[in-house]
C-alpha cells in the first residue's frame, strides 16, 4: 500500500491510500518512467477523488514511507459536477475578452487557500472543519474557473478572525501549536545566514559513484566489450572545455566580478539570494539557465562522439563509442586535477559537476540503445 495525493491538498480525503503493483519486465507499461498508470476500474477512478485531478498535466505525490501514513483516512470531496457557461452561440473577440475581465476580477485563489490555512490552523477539527470543507469546495470551483466560467465570489468566502498564526508575523499573530507552526519556528533564520552550517552527516561520494559505475557497467556488458580507457586523453579534454566554460559562466552571471557564482548555482541556473530574489537577479537567472543549457549540450555532443539520437545505429562500434565516451568522461570527472598551470582551479576549487554531466548522457545512450534492441526483437 502507498499513500497518494495531489498539490493542492485542501479537502482532507485528498490523500488516499492505493495498492500499487509494479508491470513485469515483458509488460508494455514497463516501458514507463515516472508515470502512474491509475486503473480504470472500480466505482470512481482515483485521480478524481484527489482534489478533483483530470490528469490534463498533473504531478502526483506517492508516499512509500510507512512512518508518514495517516492514523485515519477520509472520504474523498464529491463535489456536484458543474457544467460550463453555455451562451448559446460562437465565442466572439468581445466574449474572450469579457471572460479575461471575469476572471481578473474574481481570481480569488489566493485567498481562498490562505484562509484555508489561517482556519485549519485555528480549530480543533483543523481540516475537518465545516468552514474548511467549504473553502476546500470554493477552491475547488476557483481553480475550474477557466473550464466552466463560474466564479467564486468574495461573499461566499467565510470570514476569518482578526488574527493568524505566527506563520504570518506582519499582522496580529498568536503562537500557532499545528505542524506548520513547529515547522516554522524549528528553522532559525539567523543561524542559517550568519553561521557555515555543515550536515553532520557527509555523503559518501566514493560509494555513490561506485555503486553507478558497477551498475552501470552491467548494463554495458550485456551490450558488448567496452573500450573505454582508449578515450581517456579525449575525455580529459572534454573536461577542460566544460571547466572552461563554467569558469566563464561564474564570472559573467556574477553581480560582483571578485566574487564568482558557485558550481551549484551555475549548474541549476539560479543565482541564490539571502531572502526574495531581485528582478535583476531572475534576470540573471534566466539568462543562466539558458547559458548552461548551451554548455551541458554542447559538451555532451562531444561526449556522444558525434553520433546522433535520431540516427539509426548501424554497427556495433556506432552503438559502443558513446558509451565509451561517456565512461571515460565518468571516470576522468573522478579525477583531482592538481595542474600547477591552472590558476583559476586554486580561486574556484575542483568542478565537480562534470561527472554528473557524463553520467546523464551515459544513462541517455544506454536507454537509447536498450530501448531500440527491444523494439528490434
Amino acid at each position: 500500500m502507498v499513500l497518494v495525493t495531489r498539490s493542492p491538498a485542501l479537502h482532507d480525503g485528498d490523500i488516499q491510500f492505493a495498492q500499487n503493483v509494479i508491470p513485469p519486465d515483458n509488460h508494455p507499461l514497463a516501458e514507463l518512467t515516472n508515470s502512474i498508470v491509475f486503473s480504470s476500474k472500480g466505482y470512481r477512478d482515483l485521480p478524481s477523488q484527489l482534489s478533483g485531478g483530470d490528469l490534463d498535466g498533473d504531478i502526483f505525490n506517492v508516499i512509500w514511507d510507512t512512518d508518514a501514513y495517516p492514523v485515519r483516512t477520509f472520504a474523498p470531496a464529491d463535489y456536484p459536477r458543474v457544467s460550463p457557461v453555455d451562451i448559446g452561440r460562437p465565442v466572439e473577440r468581445d466574449d474572450m475578452a469579457q471572460f479575461f475581465l471575469d476572471f481578473m476580477k474574481t481570481d480569488h485563489l489566493g485567498v481562498i487557500a490562505t484562509r484555508h490555512m489561517i482556519m485549519a490552523d485555528q480549530e480543533a477539527e483543523g481540516t475537518s472543519h465545516p468552514v474548511c470543507r467549504k473553502l476546500a469546495q470554493l477552491h475547488s470551483t476557483a481553480v475550474d474557473f477557466s473550464k466552466t466560467g463560474i466564479p467564486v465570489q468574495m461573499s461566499e468566502i467565510p470570514k476569518g478572525k482578526p488574527f493568524r498564526p505566527d506563520l504570518y508575523p506582519f499582522h496580529k499573530y498568536y503562537r500557532s501549536e499545528k505542524i506548520l507552526g513547529k515547522l516554522y519556528r524549528g528553522v532559525d533564520e539567523r543561524q542559517i545566514w550568519q553561521e557555515d552550517i555543515q550536515s553532520k552527516v557527509q555523503p559518501n561520494e566514493d560509494e555513490f559513484w561506485n555503486e553507478f559505475l558497477w551498475s552501470t557497467l552491467e548494463r554495458c556488458d550485456k551490450i558488448g566489450n567496452l573500450s573505454w580507457e582508449l578515450w581517456l586523453d579525449e575525455a580529459r579534454h572534454i573536461r577542460l572545455r566544460y571547466e572552461e566554460a563554467v569558469f566563464s559562466a561564474r564570472n559573467n552571471y556574477s553581480e560582483h566580478p571578485i566574487d564568482p557564482l558557485s558550481e551549484l548555482e551555475v549548474f541549476i541556473g539560479s543565482v541564490m539570494n539571502k531572502g526574495v530574489q531581485t528582478r535583476r537577479q531572475r534576470d540573471q537567472s534566466n539568462k543562466l539557465a539558458d547559458e548552461f543549457d548551451r554548455i551541458s549540450t554542447w559538451i555532451v555532443g562531444q561526449m556522444r562522439a558525434g553520433s546522433s539520437s535520431e540516427s539509426p545505429i548501424t554497427s556495433v562500434s556506432d552503438q559502443l563509442k558513446p558509451l565509451e565516451f561517456c565512461l571515460a568522461c565518468i571516470h576522468v570527472g573522478g579525477e583531482s586535477n592538481k595542474d600547477p598551470a591552472r590558476r583559476r582551479r586554486e580561486v574556484y576549487g575542483e568542478i565537480k559537476s562534470f561527472r554528473v554531466v557524463a553520467a546523464c548522457a551515459l544513462l541517455f545512450e544506454l536507454d537509447l540503445i536498450e530501448k531500440g534492441r527491444k523494439r528490434k526483437f
